[in-house]
């Protein structure tokens, strides 16, 4: 279907930089890169956002470098995958936040030996920014509501991922408090994506925690809520 949107929007625009076939491109690469087509996914993502970095807009820019981010690190390309956080930090100023949390998940995600990579998480997420009771205010899809409810799944991702003789400032159960709320409010709206992320963010601090049946019924009570969302 994207790649008959693109086809459609290049024969109506025949050679102009339209932004929204950047958009198509980005939709595509993220599509190929769950896919696993790594090559296929980074020459869409980068024929995406020639076409969007300077629109000035956030949605797709941020897709795309998220995007492009997870694939440099997947390929183990420390470098370019921080160069590609780096350039979502610079094309959305207002999402620094995001932009730092989706840093130290890919480090810690990809790099998690490094001692350098475990400081420098346990550091940030110190910052009072990162207090995780923020996720108790969301109550709408809005573009400020999404990036709380984005930065702070990606915290918790880091803090999970840390050695258990290195625990962050924060508990399982206050996280799962904060929690809590983010569930309940997609349960009643059916937002599926956001479901599926805090179930994973769950099931993360729960195995983190040793607490492996608490795991297993965590993953069984998500599949039996989406499913009926």
């Amino acid at each position: 279907m994207c790649e008959a949107n693109i086809e459609r929007f290049n024969q109506i625009v025949a050679g102009q930089h339209f932004p929204p076939i950047g958009a198509l491109h980005i939709l595509k690469g993220n599509l190929l890169l769950e896919f696993g087509l790594l090559q296929e996914a980074e020459q869409a993502l980068t024929e995406g956002l020639d076409l969007v970095r300077w629109i000035g807009e956030s949605v797709a820019p941020k897709k795309g470098y998220t995007a492009l981010a997870r694939l440099r690190a997947i390929q183990g390309d420390r470098l370019a995958a921080m160069e590609a956080v780096k350039a979502l930090e610079e094309s959305w100023p207002e999402g620094s936040l995001y932009a730092q949390s989706l840093r130290h998940r890919l480090l810690m995600r990809h790099w998690p030996e490094d001692p350098e990579v475990r400081k420098e998480a346990q550091v940030w997420l110190a910052q009072p920014e990162i207090g995780f009771d923020q996720l108790a205010t969301i109550a709408g899809v809005d573009p400020l509501s999404t990036s709380i409810f984005e930065y702070q799944i990606n915290a918790v991702h880091v803090l999970a991922r840390l050695p258990k003789g290195e625990p962050g400032p924060f508990t399982v159960e206050g996280l799962h408090a904060g929690l809590n709320h983010v569930q309940e409010f997609s349960a009643s709206h059916g937002f599926v994506g956001w479901l599926a992320e805090i179930a994973i963010a769950r099931i993360l601090l729960d195995q983190a925690a040793g607490k492996k049946a608490e795991a297993l019924e965590t993953l069984e009570a998500a599949v039996r809520a989406t499913a009926n969302t």
